[in-house]
């Protein structure tokens, strides 16, 4: 994680977990103290880290951690008003008051303090007067703030069993030929987070995630990202249609990058073939805050890029370059939608806007006849036909998600809230397509499938099979599931799009009956906690 900025808070760790750069202080033996004024540049990670380890142990609360978020929060609206030429003497003054806490000693109050500050010397010295404006400002500002830093890939990993499996994450800026980033518009190093809704060139938040294992060999990818919609724009309006169609290329490009080897046959001139499939994790419902324009949106726009008969799609990739090159792909993309939150999984919410789409898309992928009698077609038997050793894999898969789509189980939680999503993605890359799924934001229903793919691709690489369908989760697994989700840079993609890592899938609602099955499936309540993060904060 990559908080900075964040004043001189101070917690200690046992010196067993201390590390480079670490001040000894006081009298207590075997006590360190962490600086947050130092946690910057190569020692913030492993300060962070320090700080996390604490929390699990009970020695720090996470009103303490979201101190941290409010102080370096404060720092960004103080430049920008600074710059503006406003007066920054209030936020000054309690930013310095906050920087003589310990974590420990803050509550909430505190936090709602200073965010009022930070909202009155907005209104107050940028001139604004209606709510709903300060609002937007006030959001822009800390995007534009999110957007300026650098996006970096992310390298995790685990040991499990005694083998040693790697999360490889690379951003959009670094999908690269050579310097240049491969895309239409550059990146110039920067990413575009999940709060830029109006952003009509770029996709915001994609990444290419990888799993390797422990001789570096590649057993599953697939690109993650935010909805392929500008629905900051409005809604119907050519430009929203325009900024789709750019973000479903965009996707399409990154696709392409994902397979290395046809990428360098399509520069070579070579008519390549391609297929995507998409799944998104919306519910498509107007409780959700637009999510169902967001998926017309983004379902028009990939089945624009279908190459019609005859009639490559025509794609334009920098090269070695730099320059624009365009390449011929026979493009086939499929669309399914399955929606995983409390709405469309204990409110039965969203299901009717997509039944027919889902239905449609699972002809291309397994065949007309396929879930009436079981025989595999489609894009599933060309694959088998074009490489038999993924037959039993794809047999497999296939007959799971034909019972779950029979018995309608994807519409229910049953303690599985991913179950086609993941299963739909893992085909994906069974049969040779490549997997593409994402959710509002490309950060927390999307880092849940992440994790969970993840999850289950060890798993297949450990045992050579597949988990049943409804079996539970062991102990084990619930321990391999925690260390995923605690170590496969979903953290840090969350912390690069708010400020601060947290997965808002983790909730607690008033009625127990109608929460996810999430505090089951990883059966630790502190690290149930820990991922759960700051995601109530922002």
């Amino acid at each position: 994680m990559h908080i900075t900025n964040l004043g001189l808070h101070q917690v200690s760790f046992q010196s067993g977990d201390s590390y480079k750069g670490a001040e000894e202080t006081g009298n207590q033996k075997g006590v360190s103290v962490i600086s947050y004024q130092r946690v910057k540049n190569g020692e913030r990670n492993k300060g962070v880290e320090a700080l996390n380890r604490l929390y699990l142990q009970n020695q720090t609360s996470l009103t303490g951690k979201g101190l941290l978020f409010a102080r370096d929060r404060a720092a960004v609206f103080y430049e920008a008003i600074k710059l503006a030429g406003g007066d920054t003497s209030k936020i000054k003054a309690m930013m310095e008051q906050l920087d003589t806490y310990k974590l420990g000693e803050v509550d909430k109050r505190n936090i709602n303090e200073l965010n009022k500050v930070i909202s009155e010397e907005i209104r107050a010295q940028l001139g604004i007067k209606n709510k709903k404006e300060l609002q937007s400002e006030i959001k822009q500002i800390f995007t534009n703030h999110l957007n300026n830093k650098s996006w970096e890939p992310i390298n995790k990993n685990i040991n499990y069993h005694g083998k040693n499996y790697g999360f490889q994450l690379t951003p959009a800026s670094h999908m690269k030929i050579g310097n240049k980033n491969i895309f239409v518009k550059e990146y110039n190093g920067k990413g575009i987070c999940c709060a830029s809704t109006r952003e009509s060139k770029h996709i915001a938040n994609m990444w290419l995630s990888k799993v390797v294992d422990d001789e570096g060999k590649e057993i599953f990818s697939g690109i993650r990202h935010g909805v392929i919609s500008a629905y900051g724009l409005k809604k119907n309006s050519s430009e929203r249609a325009v900024a789709a169609r750019n973000k479903a290329e965009e996707l399409a490009s990154a696709a392409l990058y994902s397979r290395q080897e046809l990428l360098s046959q399509a520069l070579s001139g070579k008519t390549v073939d391609l297929k995507i499939v998409s799944t998104s994790l919306l519910t498509p419902t107007s409780l959700t805050g637009g999510e169902e324009s967001m998926l017309k949106d983004q379902v028009k726009a990939l089945k624009g890029l279908n190459s019609k008969r005859g009639e490559p799609t025509k794609l334009l990739i920098r090269n070695s370059d730099g320059l624009l090159q365009e390449v011929k792909v026979n493009l086939k993309v499929v669309t399914f939608n399955f929606g995983v939150n409390e709405l469309a999984l204990k409110m039965g919410l969203g299901w009717r806007n997509v039944d027919k789409l889902n239905g449609e898309s699972i002809c291309s992928l397994l065949g007309d006849n396929f879930l009436k009698n079981g025989v595999i077609g489609g894009w599933a038997a060309e694959a088998i036909e074009k490489n038999p050793p993924c037959k039993n894999d794809v047999i497999y898969l296939a007959n799971q998600i034909k019972e779950i789509i029979n018995k309608n189980l994807q519409k229910n939680d049953n303690g599985e809230p991913y179950k086609l999503s993941q299963r739909m993605a893992l085909l994906a890359y069974t049969i040779g397509a490549v997997p593409c799924w994402n959710c509002k934001s490309g950060k927390d229903r999307t880092g849940m499938q992440d994790a969970e793919i993840k999850r289950e691709i060890i798993r297949k690489h450990e045992t050579g099979q597949f988990s049943q369908l409804n079996s539970k989760l062991s102990s084990e697994e619930k321990r391999l599931f925690s260390t995923i989700l605690m170590n496969s840079g979903n953290m840090e993609i969350q912390e690069m799009n708010t400020g601060v890592p947290g997965n808002k899938v983790m909730k607690k609602l008033p009625l127990s009956s109608l929460e996810l099955s999430y505090a089951e499936r990883i059966g630790d309540p502190k690290i149930w906690n820990m991922v759960k993060g700051y995601s109530s904060f922002v």
